[in-house]
């Protein structure tokens, strides 16, 4: 029988934060009210050389970017503009906004969309399957060199709801061009 026990991040940092210290680690999905940047700000205690900040929206990473400044000067934090509804950016994201960072020791994907109403991706896909499959599954390609570059120690991180697992993929109709009448009424935007 497995137990399972769920831990205040303040007891997991304080168990394993030294570990990032003078780390570069990257975070997808940055924004005041997300997972992703109460993340950021707790990460910064263990002081990370680099925390990069990633989003399709700069406005929404400088709150956080703020108090991180408040209270870490000595953690130097980058924003990553980087649309995942769009492949061209997530590969333009990687070779031109990381083009100076060689080693990445940590990357955590947070970045995601849920239960939006349905639309298509800039490259023609369902959104929620081209944001959280599609274009995650890019940037882990495109990342992994530099994660390599970092050594053993380095990791990828993938979060997802739990309601994922409710989730059925056709992969006859992957981009719901059948009919995407059977989509909620109930999903929000995007």
């Amino acid at each position: 029988m497995s137990v399972k026990q769920i831990l205040r991040s303040e007891v997991v940092l304080d168990k394993y934060g030294k570990s990032l210290a003078g780390k570069t680690v990257l975070i997808t999905g940055i924004s005041e009210e997300s997972i992703a940047g109460e993340l950021a700000i707790q990460l910064s205690a263990a002081n990370p050389k680099l925390l990069i900040l990633s989003a399709r929206n700069e406005s929404k990473v400088a709150p956080i970017i703020e108090k991180i400044k408040e209270s870490k000067l000595n953690v130097e934090t980058r924003f990553l503009d980087i649309e995942l509804a769009d492949l061209s950016s997530v590969r333009r994201a990687v070779e031109q906004g990381l083009a100076n960072v060689p080693k990445i020791d940590h990357v955590v994907f947070v970045a995601g969309v849920m239960a939006c109403p349905f639309n298509k991706t800039k490259d023609g896909f369902e959104m929620q399957f081209g944001v959280n499959y599609l274009a995650n599954f890019l940037l882990v390609k495109l990342l992994l060199p530099k994660v390599q570059a970092a050594g053993s120690g380095s990791s990828i991180i993938i979060t997802s709801s739990a309601i994922m697992r409710q989730g059925k993929v056709n992969f006859d109709d992957l981009e719901f061009s059948v009919s995407p009448s059977h989509v909620s009424p109930y999903r929000k935007t995007c």
